[in-house]
């Protein structure tokens, strides 16, 4: 298989917790608002998956690679719902070393700690190996990728999938959805020379089935309330959506940055909706009969996308 560079977590890191979003300029984002936030959109992910097909108790230990593993939530919030006594080498992935340390903290058993690799999936070094993983989740992260780059990182995504058992699960914003629109509207306004989109679900779709990877869609809906009320909070989370910590002063009162955000208000709160794509995808390989194995891994609902 592909195997993924890794390089040891540093043992020192900031004692200020940082946003699992990059900012452009230094400055500090409360990272407490943004995954009080997320743990929300996780639940829900949480009763998307069948997650005892996913993790059976008694099958041989899984391999597993968290690709932009931020700061640990999403495999914190899972782990209740594990089997105990199947273990899981779980290796991690993030551009930021601040992530890894946190991320490392919060994999206790079943989870084992194995690599750790301080790069973005798109420049990620590539060698020959025989291991394969049994599961790739990406969630939340491959928003950052280029049009460009997204064909190589779904390629390296698919070669090291297990050919047999290999799932990837990708969760991602669609285009309709606030983040990715604000994230927009605030480059165009304030950063037009940024060459930089925030990639949404809908490309990634389409470049698995660049690679023949079958796949199939669940949406839900993230909608993200806020009070009026609360200015520190809304501040916060508005500045997480542009990915900046420190943008201009004003700039939500600049005309058409005012009205958008206003558009989602109700009477005293804010209701930003975020509809989201969970993306299950086999190995290209599997064909029909990963498309059969990923449809199993699905809590039923009455309605689904099919890819």
């Amino acid at each position: 298989m592909p195997k993924l560079t890794s390089q040891p977590v540093p043992s020192t890191m900031r004692s200020q917790p940082v946003a699992t979003l990059t900012s452009n300029h230094t400055g500090t984002l409360n990272a407490d608002i943004w995954r009080t936030i997320i743990e929300e959109d996780y639940t829900q992910l949480l009763n998307t998956l069948h997650w005892d097909a996913l993790f059976p108790k008694g099958a041989i230990p899984t391999q597993l690679l968290d690709i932009g593993c931020g700061i640990g939530t999403f495999p914190h919030m899972l782990r209740p719902h594990l089997p105990p006594d199947t273990p899981i080498f779980y290796d991690y992935m993030d551009p930021a070393h601040y992530c890894l340390s946190m991320c490392q903290q919060v994999l206790h058993p079943p989870y084992q700690a194995r690599r750790a690799y301080h790069t973005p999936i798109e420049e990620a070094s590539l060698h020959t190996s025989t291991t394969r993983y049994d599961i790739i989740w990406a969630l939340q992260s491959l928003y950052g990728l280029t049009p460009r780059s997204l064909p190589k990182a779904i390629g390296t995504i698919n070669n090291a999938l297990n050919p047999h058992r290999g799932t990837v699960i990708i969760m991602l914003a669609k285009q309709d959805a606030f983040i990715p629109q604000i994230y927009e509207r605030y480059t165009r306004l304030f950063s037009p020379n940024t060459s930089r989109q925030y990639l949404t679900a809908e490309p990634v779709l389409g470049a698995l089935s660049n690679q023949a990877m079958p796949a199939i869609v669940r949406e839900i809906g993230c909608t993200h309330t806020i009070s009026i009320r609360d200015e520190y909070r809304l501040e916060q989370y508005l500045q997480q959506c542009i990915m900046d910590s420190q943008p201009p002063d004003g700039w939500r009162h600049h005309p058409q940055m005012r009205d958008f955000i206003d558009s989602f208000r109700h009477v005293d709160v804010y209701r930003f909706p975020n509809p989201t794509w969970i993306i299950l995808g086999a190995p290209g390989q599997s064909k029909l009969a990963g498309r059969r194995r990923i449809l199993t891994y699905l809590e039923p609902v009455t309605t689904q996308i099919a890819a």
